[in-house]
């Protein structure tokens, strides 16, 4: 937490583990901060700089994107809950964003550490929406898809 120390997205700064207690009651904490930071009260704040008050603007478009296709998420569990491959996929993602999350108190790097690993589960999450659209019967004409 010292080379962030002036940071002004750090987060759960004062948050220390020294048992493994420690680390299984924060697991909860850092899940929610692996999938949904930078959190809504992040997106219009100040930061440290011009340019990082321009990217928590651009950071919460994307994060309001990624919270409308991570909504789709228990759906495509649900959906493809047979499937190995996916629980892998998301066995794997997760703990690689667990430990950047618990490793990271600055949402900024955190984001971009994350970045590899949360893409899946956002795209499992479209994968749920589209799965959910086709279950429902909703058909959309892409002029451009059928022309492949």
């Amino acid at each position: 937490a010292q080379d962030w120390a002036e940071a002004h997205s750090n987060i759960d700064i004062g948050v220390q583990l020294h048992s493994a207690s420690d680390l299984i009651g924060y697991l909860p904490r850092a899940t929610q901060i692996a999938l949904l930071a930078p959190f809504p009260d992040m997106w219009f704040d100040q930061g440290s700089r011009p340019s990082s008050t321009v990217m928590r603007r651009i950071g919460g478009a994307e994060m309001a994107a990624a919270y409308i296709l991570l909504m789709a998420s228990p759906y495509a569990l649900w959906r493809w809950r047979r499937s190995t491959g996916m629980w892998m996929m998301v066995g794997f993602c997760l703990g690689m964003m667990m430990i950047y999350t618990i490793a990271t108190p600055n949402i900024g790097n955190l984001v971009r550490f994350r970045y590899p690993y949360f893409t899946p589960i956002v795209g499992l999450g479209l994968a749920g929406w589209v799965a959910l659209a086709h279950h429902l019967g909703i058909r959309w004409k892409l002029p451009l898809v059928n022309r492949i």
